[in-house]
């Protein structure tokens, strides 16, 4: 879990448990109170993206293209970004 998931979660929790404590737990009661536990629930629910680092170094968060490139006189191959792509002369996977 990334630190922002870390401190929404926590936020999560602080809020989830001052509901309880302060005796809000009915949302009918008190709705505008709940809108910020329901925003920080559903955002939690969604998956993390993953973040890749491609063989160029670049960092990516959806992948790369994967190619094959001439490097120190060897064909290397690997994931690229599009930069690096026309950077390198890079060719497609066969």
């Amino acid at each position: 879990m990334t630190d922002l998931r870390t401190a929404a979660q926590q936020a999560l929790e602080a809020l989830e448990f001052m509901a309880d404590e302060w005796g809000f737990t009915n949302k009918a009661n008190r709705p505008e109170r709940w809108q910020a536990i329901d925003a920080l629930r559903a955002a939690l629910e969604q998956p993390e993206r993953p973040n890749f680092t491609l063989s160029c170094g670049c960092p990516s968060q959806y992948g790369g293209v994967p190619a094959y490139w001439d490097r120190d006189g060897s064909t290397a191959f690997g994931m690229i970004c599009e930069k690096h792509w026309h950077e390198y002369d890079a060719r497609a996977q066969a």
